[in-house]
């Protein structure tokens, strides 16, 4: 899979899940927003509690498969197939209210996520995509002082998709050429038609 693909994928099982990991749906939008950190474009500072995904390493593992063989349409397919762990980092942001003491923090939202991704939907649903999951079980809880001059924490953790990256390209065949072999004499000499010895 590519780096998109594995963004759309994630994004849609983790909102899909939400719900059932105790973070609510607003008005049948996802409770908690998730987006790609560092987009392309500026997108501002968050205003709703929002999580984010950032892609931090991709690591090849072992030599790729090569594979040959002819589709359906008679063509010679050259197939290689790397496997990749790409190393995801899952952070929150949720501006806490003092007054408020039911509203989830960016903590609440990280380990739920974390939940999202070790639940066994969710690793039945990768696994239908020829994915799988590696989590590592530390979190980190670095705080900052935000544009507000209030102090806020910025939760994260990270962990792996295992997948295949697949190129695939036709091969150029040359055309055959059939040669007929004819007797010169009975000493085991040979002749092409096209008076190469042989």
């Amino acid at each position: 899979m590519r780096e998109l693909e594995l963004f759309i994928m994630l994004k849609g099982i983790i909102e899909a899940a939400e719900p059932d990991f105790g973070i609510p749906q607003v008005a049948g939008a996802p409770g908690v927003l998730v987006q790609q950190s560092y987009q392309p474009t500026q997108q501002g500072v968050a205003v709703k509690p929002t999580a984010f995904l950032e892609l931090i390493a991709q690591v090849r593992v072992g030599q790729p498969l090569r594979e040959d063989f002819v589709d359906d349409d008679d063509n010679l397919i050259h197939r290689e197939t790397q496997q990749m762990i790409t190393r995801f980092q899952v952070s929150a942001l949720a501006t806490q209210d003092p007054a408020s003491v039911t509203q989830l923090t960016a903590g609440d939202i990280v380990n739920s996520i974390a939940m999202i991704l070790q639940n066994s939907q969710t690793v039945a649903t990768l696994e239908a995509q020829g994915c799988g999951v590696l989590l590592d079980f530390v979190h980190r809880n670095p705080k900052f002082m935000d544009d507000r001059g209030r102090f806020e924490a910025s939760p994260s953790f990270d962990f792996g998709i295992t997948h295949k990256l697949v190129v695939t390209r036709a091969q150029h065949v040359l055309q055959s050429r059939t040669r007929h072999l004819y007797d010169l004499d009975s000493g085991g000499k040979y002749a092409y038609l096209n008076n190469e010895i042989c």
